[in-house]
């Protein structure tokens, strides 16, 4: 039983390295969620799903800003809508641009600089893949952002423009803001917007 529930997180989250204990465990507790039967059930292939697969969406701020836009680009049938705040678009202008004190990240994460793993850093980033996007997309900024600053946000929202999706995409920058939004009027805008896309969206 441990090994098919092993199996089938790798399956999942073949993309996930390091693969920490907890991934299998967060996995485990979303798997019910989606397709109504434990990972480890036999009949499993056969559960009918819980969620609206045409209601899914992602959400995520920083790296898991990241996080959205990646998907977006890898698995563009999987979500029907998205919100990334202040997320990361272009590594390489990251790695340039970002301040000091998350300046030497993207090395340890990606394996090196981009002088030594170019290749590496315009693979996985989100803005060369944007052509993929389908789902409609809310991107948030602040204008005042030093770890992930506007241009990479900006970027992604011109791209994706350029590409035909103007009426996929929206834009909103916080003027005031840094990298996660502290003023409680932003926050509750921040929130507020969010939602309203997905109303938006889903014609609710």
């Amino acid at each position: 039983m441990l090994k098919r529930r092993q199996t089938d997180s790798h399956l999942v989250l073949q993309n996930t390295c390091p693969r920490l204990p907890l991934i299998p465990r967060i996995y485990q507790a979303l798997y019910p969620a989606l397709l109504g039967s434990n990972p480890a059930s036999t009949s499993s292939a056969s559960a009918l799903p819980l969620a609206d697969p045409n209601k899914i969406v992602i959400s995520g701020g920083s790296s898991g800003g990241y996080t959205v836009l990646a998907a977006l680009c890898l698995h563009p049938k999987v979500f029907s809508a998205a919100c990334s705040r202040y997320g990361i678009s272009e590594l390489t202008a990251l790695a340039a641009d970002s301040h000091k004190f998350e300046s030497r990240y993207p090395l340890r994460l990606l394996g090196g600089s981009p002088e030594e793993v170019p290749e590496i850093y315009h693979n996985r980033s989100p803005l060369y893949m944007a052509d993929r996007i389908v789902a409609p997309v809310l991107i948030e900024q602040g204008d005042l952002d030093k770890v992930v600053p506007p241009n990479q946000s900006e970027g992604m929202v011109e791209t994706i423009r350029r590409n035909g999706g103007a009426d996929r995409v929206k834009y909103i920058l916080f003027e005031g803001e840094g990298h996660g939004f502290r003023q409680a009027a932003n926050k509750k805008r921040a929130l507020e917007e969010e939602l309203k896309w997905y109303e938006e969206v889903f014609h609710m």
